[in-house]
């Protein structure tokens, strides 16, 4: 079974910020999951992408899931710098 879910990008003059929103009242858990898993990857890649992410509550019932991607994590690690 599949819940609702609306998701928000925003943008800034020094990245993007997305969110997703549900209706769940239970908080995300990151996991470790198993080679043969079929769940359990989501914030494992919410935190190997983002500058810096979170949880936090929504107006009404449930919560909220952001992360901000400015670049500069990406660029750190690969040694890419971008030059206007």
């Amino acid at each position: 079974m599949f819940a609702a879910i609306r998701l928000i990008f925003s943008s800034s003059p020094y990245g993007v910020r997305i969110e997703v929103d549900d209706a769940s009242s239970g908080r995300p858990q990151q996991r470790e999951p198993g080679a043969d898993d079929c769940d359990g990857r989501g914030l494992l890649l919410v935190d190997a992408l983002s500058d810096r992410w979170g949880v936090s509550a929504r107006p009404g019932i449930g919560k909220r899931v952001w992360s901000e991607l400015t670049g500069t994590r990406a660029e750190r690690e690969s040694g890419r710098h971008h030059v206007d």
